[in-house]
C-alpha cells in the first residue's frame, strides 16, 4: 500500500484478472479453430493461362481451288463422201461408167467415164460434181455434229438425199434404219430442217445423193 501511494498509480486487480482471463479464452478459441483446418489442406489454385495475341488477326486459310471440270469432248459424226446414183443414159447420149463412184478421195475419184459421151464436156462436169460432193460432205458433218442428241447416239446408216436448187434438202430417205426408231426420227428431222448448203448443186447433178453416216456416240 505504501508503494502504490508513493507511485501515484493504483492497480485494479479484479479488472486485470478479468482481462487476462478473456485473453486466455480467445487464445484457446483460436487454437481450436486452427486445429480444425489443419487436417484439410487448402485447394491449390491453377495459375492463369496467358496467351500472346498477334498485333493483326491471322489471315484466313487459303481457299481450296477446285480443278476445272473436264471439257466435254465434242464428237463429230463421220460423213463419207457422197455417191450419186447415175441415171440411165439416153439413147442419143450413151454414157458408160466403170467402177464404183465415190470410193476414192472424192465422190467420183475412182469412177472412170468413157469417151462415148456426146452431150458436152464430161471432164468439167465430173470435176464440178466432185467438188460439190466434198462441200456437201463437210456441210452434213458440221450440222450433224451440232445436234447434241444425235452426237451422243451410236449408229451407222446410208441415207439418200434429194437437193433443191437452193442447196436445201427436199427429201431424205434412210436405208435400213439405225435400229432405233427414235434415232431414225431425229436423223430424218435433222436432215430436212438442216440449213441449205451455201452453193447450189450443179445443174447436171443426178439425184439422189447416197451418203454413209457413222456416229460413235459421246
Amino acid at each position: 500500500m505504501d508503494r502504490e501511494k508513493r507511485s501515484g498509480f493504483r492497480v485494479n486487480w479484479p479488472v486485470a484478472l478479468a482481462a487476462l482471463a478473456g485473453i486466455a479464452v480467445l487464445v484457446l478459441i483460436g487454437w481450436a479453430i486452427a486445429g480444425l483446418f489443419d487436417g484439410k489442406p487448402a485447394k491449390a489454385r491453377k495459375p492463369p493461362t496467358v496467351t500472346l495475341l498477334p498485333d493483326k488477326p491471322p489471315p484466313p486459310p487459303p481457299k481450296e481451288e477446285k480443278p476445272p471440270p473436264p471439257k466435254e469432248e465434242r464428237k463429230e459424226a463421220k460423213v463419207e463422201p457422197p455417191k450419186v446414183e447415175a441415171p440411165q443414159p439416153a439413147q442419143n447420149e450413151p454414157l458408160k461408167m466403170e467402177g464404183a463412184a465415190g470410193e476414192g478421195e472424192s465422190a467420183f475419184a475412182e469412177g472412170r467415164v468413157s469417151s462415148d459421151y456426146s452431150g458436152g464436156n464430161v471432164g468439167l462436169g465430173g470435176m464440178q460434181l466432185g467438188l460439190y460432193a466434198g462441200r456437201l460432205q463437210r456441210h452434213l458433218q458440221e450440222q450433224l455434229s451440232r445436234n447434241r442428241r444425235l452426237r451422243e447416239a451410236d449408229y451407222r446408216i446410208v441415207v439418200r438425199l434429194w437437193l433443191r436448187q437452193d442447196g436445201s434438202i427436199e427429201r431424205a430417205e434412210l436405208g435400213q434404219g439405225t435400229g432405233s426408231t427414235s434415232v431414225d426420227g431425229l436423223l430424218r428431222e435433222a436432215l430436212l430442217q438442216m440449213p441449205p448448203i451455201r452453193e447450189a448443186p450443179p445443174a447436171n447433178a443426178p439425184q439422189p445423193w447416197r451418203i454413209r453416216i457413222t456416229s460413235r456416240g459421246a
